[in-house]
């Protein structure tokens, strides 16, 4: 399939202030409606409480985001992540624990690892899917996280998701075994394991 040509930006507090009448955070959040309205995930949220999930993301310590729009100036997908971190005293920080619901993944800050980035959303508009747009976005945020000097990119996504499982395979991420031999599964979402790709 043809690659859809698209313009791939940092989203960043400035481009926000000059979005004055919020043209760019309602099409993101409407991609996000779209997508995580179709299976696997159907998580069934509504478009304002997916803004306020998208500024609260944004306002993490070490948030990166890119977006991609169209030549037209339509916005068709977006990914962003966030430092994540084994222990914090501050509300606006995410620990591992927190995101998988387990600390099996805590070895990931031992064996001299001191940051780890979690590409926590990537979004791109269902009608586009398989264009190169989500390859382009997640490119784009490990490279930021590259230059920022963090150790691994890590990412998750559901189980019989073959489209991301196979995008984090061809890139370089490598599935996270528990000491079982399985895949580590959080409890938070047991139908999702985790990748991680070494920086």
């Amino acid at each position: 399939m043809a690659q859809t040509e698209v313009e791939v930006l940092p989203l960043t507090e400035e481009t926000l202030s000059e979005d004055a009448l919020g043209t760019i955070v309602t099409q993101l959040a409407v991609i996000s409606y779209l997508v995580f309205n179709t299976p696997p995930w159907s998580d069934g949220l509504a478009i304002p409480r997916l803004i306020y999930g998208l500024g609260k993301d944004l306002m993490r310590k070490n948030a990166v985001a890119y977006f991609a729009r169209l030549k037209s100036g339509l916005v068709v997908g977006y990914n962003l992540g966030y430092e994540i971190f084994l222990t914090s005293d501050d509300t606006r920080d995410r620990t591992l624990q927190e995101v998988s619901g387990t600390n099996a993944l805590d070895y990931l800050f031992e064996e001299g690892r001191k940051r780890i980035f979690l590409g926590d959303t990537l979004c791109v508009h269902p009608g586009l899917w398989r264009q190169g747009i989500g390859e382009k976005l997640v490119s784009a945020v490990t490279e930021q996280a590259q230059r920022m000097e963090f150790d691994i990119r890590l990412g998750r996504t559901d189980v019989t998701h073959m489209p991301q499982r196979q995008h984090f395979a061809k890139h370089g991420f490598q599935e996270v075994f528990g000491e079982n031999g399985k895949p580590i599964r959080g409890s938070k979402d047991p139908d999702r394991t985790f990748w991680m790709l070494l920086l």
